[in-house]
């Protein structure tokens, strides 16, 4: 058997499709998730945003640690993968 015959196998199971732990299940905690996650980051971003926005005061601090979070992800993703998961 090759490995699409037995993904096409895995898919056409009734339990891939029903219960606790089916496609459908898995898809709507997924979902459940990251709506929960965006509405949390929404009630701690509106408000902030509407503080800095109107007070005009901490625009500095603000744009120095977004600007230098985009920095460490920029480092992070040219080093070479053998200097991150070194054995």
């Amino acid at each position: 058997m090759s490995i699409l015959d037995l993904v096409n196998h895995w898919f056409r199971q009734p339990t891939t499709w029903s219960g606790p732990e089916s496609i459908p299940t898995q898809v709507a905690e997924h979902l459940f998730y990251s709506f929960l996650a965006l509405i949390v980051a929404a009630v701690i971003a509106k408000p902030l945003g509407l503080h800095f926005g109107y007070a005009c005061k901490g625009e500095i601090v603000v744009l120095t640690k977004a600007n230098s979070i985009r920095a460490c992800q920029h480092l992070l993703s040219s080093l070479p993968a053998s200097v991150c998961f070194h054995h």
